[in-house]
């Protein structure tokens, strides 16, 4: 670890920050995710009490929000809501119908499995937590729909296993299209897959969030699939972990990059330079066998520009673009 000295010695000399920035003082959240790491590791050494202050304090404002609604619900639920509450719900209720016209609000019984689902869970009676509600119970069949209130075929009403089993059940469970949306889906521009990328909120299945192992498997691997030349050492592994946990990064691929990059830059990451060899001309790829050009192509095609820019700042992936070019 360096000492204080050290690092402002450092981090003066590189012009990561003003001597006057290097003071015990107040941080915001924002402030600390944008630090160079020796800045940061500066700031935990000598400023601990408010780094944890400014992380802690985005924990804090949402913990007193939930507080807030919690009180809020029990107060709904115990018919104790003030005038102002219960004509905010209303509100509410006529917002979720408006965008979910396939919903039967003049349907009693689907009123009441909405209102005790919210109620069972002491949740508030606002948008959000209805389209909650709405897609829990609609996916098991629990709620009557009109699909053809959506413009899927001319039935009323349908429940039950029709609901579950619906060839297009993601579009009855997913609000209304607009109507840029229905111009577009008229004119045949708009796949199923295009319409579930606009509604994510559609596909919130639990079984999904179960994966959430594999999918961390998957960032990992597709990360190390674009840097051959990083070492697999429980020293880096360290260091990546920690600069994404201090920052309370979510765990995948770009917050990888984020780290990967400031720790290589500030020489905490050892790299392998001789991942990267040249054999007859052509660049091999030392990290259990050649990646496939097709996967290359696909990862490439998964980036926005800004990612492609970044991730072509290292030489051995420029490399491999060029490899892609030869035939």
């Amino acid at each position: 670890m360096r000492t204080k000295a050290e690092l402002e010695h450092f981090i003066l000399t590189k012009r990561l920050a003003t001597t006057e920035s290097l003071s015990q003082r107040e941080l915001t959240a924002r402030e600390i995710h944008l630090m160079s790491e020796p800045v940061f590791a500066w700031h935990e050494q000598n400023n601990r009490a408010n780094v944890e202050k400014a992380l802690d304090a985005p924990r804090i404002k949402a913990a007193n929000v939930k507080n807030a609604e919690a009180a809020k619900s029990q107060r709904i639920w115990k018919n104790e809501a003030t005038n102002e509450e219960t004509e905010e719900s209303v509100r509410e209720v006529q917002k979720f119908v408006a965008v979910y016209p396939q919903f039967r609000a003049d349907f009693v019984p689907n009123r009441e499995a909405l209102i005790s689902f919210l109620r069972e869970k002491n949740l508030s009676c606002v948008k959000a937590n209805l389209v909650t509600a709405f897609e829990a119970l609609a996916s098991k069949g629990l709620l009557v729909l009109n699909p053809s209130a959506i413009g899927i075929g001319t039935e009323t009403e349908i429940s039950g296993a029709r609901v579950v089993r619906h060839p297009e059940l993601y579009r009855l469970l997913a609000p209304a299209p607009t109507e840029a949306q229905k111009a577009k889906l008229e004119q045949g521009k708009m796949s199923a897959d295009e319409y579930r990328k606009q509604h994510p909120e559609a596909f919130r299945d639990p079984q999904v969030y179960a994966d959430t192992a594999e999918k961390i498997k998957r960032e990992i691997n597709s990360f190390r699939s674009f840097h051959p030349e990083y070492k697999l050492t429980e020293e880096n592994s360290k260091h990546l972990q920690a600069y994404i946990s201090k920052r309370k990064l979510p765990f995948n691929r770009e917050s990888l990059e984020a780290a990967y990059s400031e720790l290589v830059r500030e020489g905490y990451i050892e790299t392998n330079p001789e991942a990267v060899v040249s054999s007859g001309g052509t660049k091999l790829i030392d990290y259990g066998g050649r990646p496939g050009r097709a996967n290359l192509s696909h990862e490439i095609n998964r980036m926005s520009a800004a990612e492609y820019t970044r991730w072509l700042e290292n030489p051995a992936n420029r490399r491999l673009v060029d490899d892609l070019a030869v035939v």
